[in-house]
């Protein structure tokens, strides 16, 4: 009887709704706002966070919501950040002045250089692939004076750096050349492609 109660409860927590504010009505789940918008989550593990400037939800992708949903003790659990008039939501979130940025999965990565903020996280295809593993793989940052490139086993020069794009992948350095290879996966993305 007392878990049927607290599922009622935890239910009743989680369900969604609308807010209004003005003339302006959204639904969804953990809703925010500031003086000219209104926003929310559209998933019970997304969250929103407002500055004066902007309000700015984030859901997890659907592989990385059935993570959270699991229970595994060996997640990080998403947070939002803000600076100066702006916000983010996610993983590892960063701030460099007044750029905010967060990774979108628990296998991403993000850091800061000199103004530069980079977040980046591995492909769907690949994160499902990790989901499954007892231990799954953090990507890690590389920087240069000028650049943050983020991925698995980088290497880097004093002013390159590439990162493989799974942890199956591999990268090495000779002299001030840099190669990487990773195995082929069934589907490319954009997010995969821009460390090459």
């Amino acid at each position: 009887m007392q878990l049927y109660v607290l599922a009622l409860i935890l239910d009743v927590v989680s369900a969604p709704t609308c807010v209004t504010r003005g003339s302006q009505i959204a639904c969804g789940y953990k809703c925010s706002s500031n003086l000219n918008q209104l926003a929310c989550a559209q998933t019970p593990e997304g969250m929103c966070a407002a500055t004066t400037n902007e309000v700015v939800c984030w859901d997890p992708p659907p592989d990385v919501r059935q993570l959270l949903q699991s229970g595994r003790d060996d997640l990080p659990q998403p947070s939002c950040i803000t600076s100066l008039g702006h916000a983010a939501c996610g993983f590892y979130c960063v701030r460099s002045g007044n750029q905010v940025a967060c990774a979108n999965s628990p296998m991403g990565a993000c850091a800061t250089r000199f103004g530069v903020v980079r977040c980046w996280d591995p492909a769907p295809e690949v994160r499902w692939a990790m989901a499954g593993q007892e231990h799954w793989l953090q990507a890690s940052c590389e920087r240069t004076l000028d650049k943050v490139v983020c991925g698995y086993h980088c290497v880097s020069t004093a002013d390159d750096i590439r990162c493989a794009s799974t942890p199956w992948g591999m990268c090495d350095r000779h002299f001030d050349r840099l190669a990487c290879w990773d195995p082929p996966t069934t589907v490319q993305s954009a997010s995969t492609l821009d460390l090459r």
